[in-house]
């Protein structure tokens, strides 16, 4: 199939949406297809060339515009920097001479992923070319109400009309969470709907030559392909806590910091019984984002500085070897809509402790008893506790995690359903024609 993706969001910027449709468009590339992605255009990027993270494990490296296996190529928009969100560009999508080139390309099908200015260029082309279209519902945009200049409750009204206007004039809906396909029937979205998460390469968490794990960023450690990259790069005697994600406001870890603080406190009072001779295991926090100034201010006014670690964002392919070193998996967040770097530490072998929130209720095992209710964060302590204190017991959850995912959320199952829904969508319209 020929098919155009339109994102108003790509890398370089980092977030799960802009990983979720890199694995998408990667994968779709992979299996044979024509993918042709129109993306803002970025800070430093050269229009003439394809930009992509290809550190992306198993990634088709691209150079002028073209992919070396597989067809991918890039399209990216003159953008500017979005008042609210520094980190993301706001594409303006009309040039003439993209026209031509959408056209050329003679898609068979339409993605959008999101509604802004692009996505919204997305639609109205496949509207005007009669093309059938997918829109994929990634992020829940009312649990974001403090990133629109409007009053709550206007601004609830305002996104709505506009998600249905996608909603609406799309031919099937996708849904990478249960919580958003729960949320499209309650919300009144007319256009059918499939549950269809990413998914995780089961090859994440192997060594080979396209995906081998490299030096991290600018000398800041070296991945490795054992469990002691912590030890050596922290110089720690045990595996620490971790966390892996955008350092956001709306991602929770102030509540991570304040029940490691309890679980620091525990253990200096003897309240924690941990193994024999095992120091206290310290607290890892991997990734970059606007609330870690205020995160590190939080540590610091703690006295946990040489306890909690912010070692900033790494490359997507080094972070198996900080999963195989972690202890243990911690995660708060209770906006998402799927728990994509959950699945990720988990296919690693490593246990999660979270709260129960989207995205997180699918990503781990049923009767997982590692999660725990929002804002109990006596239970979220006391499993620290208990891992730390039972290195088996967390080494048995990690396993068992791990099967959980390869069994359930395999990125080559998930875009067999994809390209089953897509190719049915293409048929249907070449018989109405």
């Amino acid at each position: 199939m020929r098919i155009i993706q339109f994102t108003d969001c790509y890398f370089p910027t980092i977030n799960g949406v802009c990983t979720s449709i890199s694995i998408l468009v990667h994968k779709l590339a992979k299996s044979g297809h024509e993918v042709l992605v129109v993306v803002p255009q970025a800070i430093g990027v050269d229009k003439a060339k394809v930009c992509d993270n290809s550190d992306f494990p198993g990634s088709i490296q691209e150079t002028q515009g073209r992919a070396r296996s597989g067809c991918l190529t890039f399209i990216r928009m003159f953008s500017i920097t979005m008042p609210q969100l520094k980190d993301n560009r706001l594409g303006l999508p009309w040039p003439m001479t993209a026209w031509p080139k959408l056209k050329a390309f003679a898609p068979e099908l339409v993605h959008i992923h999101t509604p802004g200015t692009i996505g919204f260029m997305g639609l109205v082309w496949a509207k005007f070319h009669k093309i059938p279209c997918i829109f994929t519902h990634h992020t829940l945009f009312d649990e974001y109400l403090t990133y629109f200049p409007l009053p709550a409750s206007l601004a609830k009204l305002v996104i709505l009309a506009w998600m249905r206007l996608f909603w609406n004039n799309s031919n099937l809906v996708i849904a990478p969470g249960s919580k958003v396909l729960s949320r499209l029937q309650e919300q009144k979205c007319r256009t059918s709907t499939l549950f269809l998460p990413t998914g995780v390469d089961n090859n994440f968490n192997e060594d080979g030559d396209e995906d081998a794990v490299n030096s991290a960023e600018n000398g800041r450690g070296e991945a490795s392909k054992d469990d002691t990259l912590f030890q050596r790069e922290l110089n720690l005697e045990v595996k620490p806590f971790l966390y892996v994600g955008r350092t956001a406001y709306e991602k929770s870890i102030d509540f991570l910091i304040e029940a490691y603080r309890l679980f620091f406190d525990n253990c200096r009072n003897g309240a924690t019984a941990l193994p024999i001779g095992c120091n206290i295991p310290h607290f890892a926090i991997v990734g970059d984002g606007p609330a870690r100034v205020d995160l590190e201010k939080q540590v610091e006014a703690l006295g946990l500085q040489d306890y909690v670690h912010f070692l900033g964002w790494r490359k997507r392919e080094q972070l198996k070897g900080y999963y195989r070193s972690a202890l243990a998996f911690l995660f708060a967040s209770q906006t998402e809509t799927q728990g994509l770097v959950i699945m990720e530490a988990e296919l690693n072998g490593l246990p999660v402790i979270a709260v129960k929130a989207s995205g997180v209720n699918d990503a781990v095992p049923p009767n997982y008893n590692l999660t725990v209710n929002p804002a109990d964060l006596g239970q979220f302590v006391k499993n620290m506790e208990y891992l730390a204190g039972h290195p088996e017991a967390a080494q048995n959850l990690g396993h068992t995690a791990a099967t959980f995912v390869r069994n359930n959320f395999s990125t080559q199952a998930i875009l067999a359903k994809y390209e089953e829904a897509a190719q049915a969508l293409v048929s249907a319209a070449s018989t109405s024609n």
